[in-house]
């Protein structure tokens, strides 16, 4: 077996041990009712992941492997995927009006004026969601070109070095659109996303020169080691900016939960310790942790299928479109909205599942993730599966926010994302052989 095989199940396994341990000895205390059950599921989910991977590795595919990675794409298909991903993010911001998103200078203004007050920006944010009615039509054209910004980071990534210095800076700009958006609204989700999906592109990358070429070339990608971590930094400075002035005090954790489950560990003594970075770290690991109570309360409801549809609330929106039937009343969030609520707050990747399975299925779902990570895996690094490259970062953006929310399939842009890349991989699959130790990766 080969040490680079494994190497995403460790980071899983890491990650969400991680997690847990943050959520029950973090600055954030979430008292659980079934403690016996919580913790059942979550040992059975984990196993059944780690299963689920270990099957993928083991088997193998008549997959013949394709030239060098970087060769794979045409130079003017690059150029298409950078020019459809800014288009997508311009038509995307709809809190701007088409005159105004042809003003660079009321962009800048913008962002400066998101940078300097987060919490009044995101505040006039909410007021245009709230007024604006979604267009379908426009929706379902957005449908089949958003992929093209999130793939374009990998994309990007994978061809720096066949781009002119001028299309280079078009297409940073490109994958930053989403980002500038989001400081001028005041919120902060985009910029880690764009962490998130250069950081695992480029990591991606580096194990896969490491495996077939023999070296990282880390020399070749300095300019996105210096990019992901001043954004590492800069998503976390945002955050500490945008909570200071919509969430104010730590205090109003505790009123999340109308149980009065929720209280804080040593808060005052630690932040006389430690400071402000004791305020924006209790912060960050409740949004990072918070969706493992929501589970847990979930667990005390009853069940009622939602058919393939309640893990996804961009699914059942559309199914509601098309049907007039609400699905999301039968859902668990809805069940434990009186007590935690069914929208902003956050119930994790597992209960947003159950809507579908029951929790008991969430385990068949875990197994089925981890055999499909590993295959996704192994395509890409040992049979240069493009397909396979560009969904690592949407994989690894869903792994990211298990203990949060079922992140892939609850957005228009992911779920858009998720979808084309899949059909695409499936149709370049071959046949399997299962535990063929000949050739065997």
């Amino acid at each position: 077996m080969k040490f680079n095989n494994f190497l995403p199940i460790i980071f899983i396994e890491v990650y969400l041990v991680i997690t847990l341990i943050i959520f029950v000895f973090g600055p954030v205390n979430y008292y659980i009712e079934f403690p016996l059950l919580f913790w059942g599921y979550i040992l059975v989910y984990h196993a059944a992941m780690i299963m689920g991977y270990f099957l993928g590795t083991k088997i193998n595919i008549n997959f013949s492997k394709k030239k060098i990675l970087n060769n794979q794409m045409s130079l003017s298909t690059v150029k298409i995927i950078i020019a459809l991903a800014a288009i997508s993010s311009v038509v995307s911001m709809k809190q701007f009006t088409l005159g105004q998103l042809l003003n660079p200078f009321f962009l800048y203004e913008s962002v400066v004026e998101g940078l300097l007050n987060p919490g009044e920006a995101y505040t006039n944010k909410m007021v245009l969601v709230q007024e604006n009615v979604s267009n379908k039509a426009f929706n379902a054209l957005l449908f089949t070109i958003a992929f093209t910004k999130i793939i374009c980071i990998p994309v990007v990534v994978l061809n720096w070095g066949r781009l002119s210095t001028l299309f280079k800076f078009f297409a940073i700009f490109a994958t930053i659109l989403p980002v500038l958006s989001a400081i001028s609204n005041g919120t902060n989700k985009s910029i880690f996303d764009f962490f998130i999906y250069y950081f695992a592109s480029l990591l991606a990358i580096l194990v896969y020169n490491r495996v077939n070429v023999g070296t990282f070339r880390i020399s070749d990608y300095k300019f996105f080691s210096n990019m992901i971590l001043v954004s590492f930094f800069g998503a976390f400075i945002f955050f500490g900016l945008t909570i200071g002035q919509r969430g104010g005090s730590v205090a109003y954790l505790i009123d999340t939960s109308t149980l009065s489950h929720i209280s804080l560990n040593n808060y005052d003594e630690n932040y006389d310790k430690y400071g402000y970075f004791w305020y924006v770290y209790t912060w960050f690991s409740n949004y990072l942790v918070q969706g493992y109570y929501g589970f847990a309360l979930s667990l005390g409801m009853d069940f009622d299928s939602t058919f393939g549809f309640g893990n996804s609330v961009f699914l059942m929106r559309q199914f509601e479109f098309l049907t007039g039937i609400d699905l999301s009343l039968l859902t668990y969030q809805n069940k434990i909205d009186p007590f935690w609520d069914e929208y902003s707050q956050w119930h994790s990747f597992y209960a947003h599942f159950a809507n579908d399975f029951h929790f008991a299925g969430v385990t068949l779902v875990s197994f089925v993730l981890g055999y499909f990570i590993a295959r996704v895996w192994i395509r890409f690094l040992h049979y240069s599966d493009l397909i396979s490259y560009l969904l690592i970062p949407v994989l690894f953006l869903l792994v990211v926010f298990i203990p949060a929310n079922n992140q892939v399939f609850g957005l228009l842009d992911t779920f858009s994302t998720f979808f084309f890349l899949f059909i695409l991989w499936v149709i370049g699959g071959r046949k399997i052989n299962f535990f063929n130790r000949k050739n065997n990766v």
